[in-house]
Order: C-alpha cells, then structure tokens, then sequence
C-alpha cells in the first residue's frame, strides 16, 4: 500500500490545488467529499432496502443539487425569459460563477456512492483514503472520471515507479502539451476568426471553420486528459485512456466508444442499462437512447440541447 504520507501529501496538494483558483470552493468540494463519506457508510452497514434507497437518494439529491444549481441555474432562466418575450418581465440572472471541475468530481463520487449500494465494491472506512479518491489533483478538474475500483486499486499497490513507467508517463505528458500548444491553440485562432467575420466568409470558410472548432474540441479536451493521465502515472497510478482517435470512427455507435471513453462508460453504466438498455421493443430502445442522450448533453453543455447537438468542451 502507498504509505499514509504520501497519500496525506497527494490530498494537501490535491487541496492547495484546487484552492489556486477560488479558495471558497473548496468548501464545496470537502461538503461532497464528507456527504458521500457517511452515506457510504451508511448505506453499506444498512439492511433495510428502503432505507439503503433513501441514503442514496440524499447523495443524488446533494451532489446533482448542487451541480444544477451552479451549471443550469441561469441557463434555465434565459429558457423561461425565451420562451416569454411577451410576458411583460424577465428574470433577472444570478451572479453565479462556475466551480471549475465540479461535473467530474460529482460523477466520480456518486459512481462510488452508486457502486456501494450495488455492493460491487465496500465502503472505504479511511476518510484520507476517500478525501485523495474523489480529489486527486491530476483528474480534478479535467478527467478523466476514475471509478473507485481503478482507484484503490492502484492505492493498494506499493508506490514502486519503473523507468518504464517514468519513460510512459512522460511521453504521455508530451503528446497532451502537443496536442494542447500545437494543434488546440492554433486550431483555436481559427475558430476565433471565423466566428468573429462569418458574414463576410464564403460557405467554403464557414465549413472550415466548423471543421476546425471540431478538431479544436478534440485536441483540447484529449490533451488535458493525456497530461492528467501521465502525471497520476508518476504517482504510481494507471488510468485507461479517454479517448481513442474518436475522428477516425466509421459511425455513431463506434465515436461513442472513442470520445471522452470515461463519461460514456460512467452514463451507460449508471442510466442506459439501468433503465433497461436495448432489453425490450424499438420503441423502448429508442426512448432509452434519448434519454441517455438527453442526460449526456446536459451534463456537458446544457445549450446543446437546444441545437443540433454535439460535444461540449467541459463536463
């Protein structure tokens, strides 16, 4: 097991961290992290299945509270103020400002919370040990969203780092800061310029543009996760890949499995087979696909939903 003082060590950075930005929020973070603690807890020394439930609903309702609260307040008002020009008023909006990475620190606990009340994993009695699963400073505020199983996996493991892996970690790292400075940032004055003149641009430029804000998307979002994932490898920790050159897919279903791998495993795992999957009619599939869609956008961008779809740049 990695020994108590390097895991204190790796949760006072993970802190300090994520205080570099907005020390207040990391309020917030501990208030998710000391929730999804005792409920674990309680749900795993409960019997009664009702009681178990409602345990679980207060992790649900606290952790997706707070997410809509911060994510989806305004958007939801400039919905209403939309949808009724005529109506003589308009709500006013809320200055709220977003925490950075609270879409994936709320995915990966209640994925805990979640796996807990299945009793596919049991609940981690050392409150240090739970603090670093849900705050390590690699994946915070990026991803990719790890499940608890991967995690304490790795944090049983004795911290013995290879060249191997040194040599991996590192090259991981170079490729992400590639991807990010190169293609991303470049591919990103692009993007600026066509958004900034497209009614003077021909079809042929608005097209590239797009083009080019897809690719951005891409390097952006993959190199934050190739740079997250290599830094957590030096700390004796080995997370699966996020993406796998989801540009290159053949279909729908196949860039399914390529983009942002951890988020569409986390929403086919914890609602499309819960709500039963592809078991029962077309209908039935269909309204399941919808569903997951639905619940995917809005976890990512929640003005997708009212377009014409896509992927959005962060949870």
């Amino acid at each position: 097991m990695k020994g108590k003082i390097q895991r204190i060590f790796l949760l006072g950075a993970s802190f300090y961290f994520y205080m570099s930005w907005r020390k207040e929020f990391i309020l917030l973070l501990l208030y998710s992290i000391v929730i999804d603690y005792f409920v674990s807890l309680k749900i795993q020394t409960t019997i009664d299945t009702k009681k178990r439930k409602l345990w679980l609903l207060l992790s649900l309702a606290t952790n997706l509270g707070l997410l809509a609260y911060f994510k989806y307040t305004n958007f939801l008002l400039g919905v209403v103020n939309d949808l009724t020009p005529t109506a003589g008023f308009k709500f006013a909006y809320y200055d709220i400002v977003l925490p950075v990475g609270i879409s994936f620190y709320t995915f990966q606990s209640l994925s805990y919370t979640i796996d807990v009340y299945r009793r596919q994993i049991e609940a981690k009695r050392s409150f240090l040990d739970f603090a670093l699963y849900v705050s390590f400073f690699p994946q915070l505020v990026a991803g990719p969203i790890v499940r608890a199983q991967t995690f304490f996996r790795d944090l049983e493991l004795p911290l013995l780092v290879q060249k191997e892996d040194i040599q991996i970690a590192f090259c991981q790292i170079l490729i992400g800061f590639t991807r990010k400075i190169v293609f991303a940032d470049n591919l990103a004055k692009v993007v600026d310029s066509t958004f900034a003149n497209y009614t003077t641009l021909n079809p042929i430029e608005i097209w590239t543009g797009a083009l080019a804000f897809g690719w951005q998307i891409y390097f952006d979002f993959a190199g934050y996760t190739d740079i997250a994932i290599g830094v957590a490898r030096l700390f004796g920790y080995k997370f699966d890949p996020n993406f796998n050159f989801p540009m290159v897919a053949r279909n729908i279903t196949d860039h399914w499995s390529r983009w942002h791998i951890s988020f569409s495993t986390w929403i086919r795992d914890y609602i499309f087979i819960p709500l039963g999957g592809s078991r029962g009619s077309a209908l039935f599939t269909y309204r399941n696909i919808f569903i997951t869609w639905f619940l995917q956008e809005f976890g990512t961008e929640p003005r997708i939903i009212l377009s014409a779809g896509g992927f959005g740049r962060e949870l």
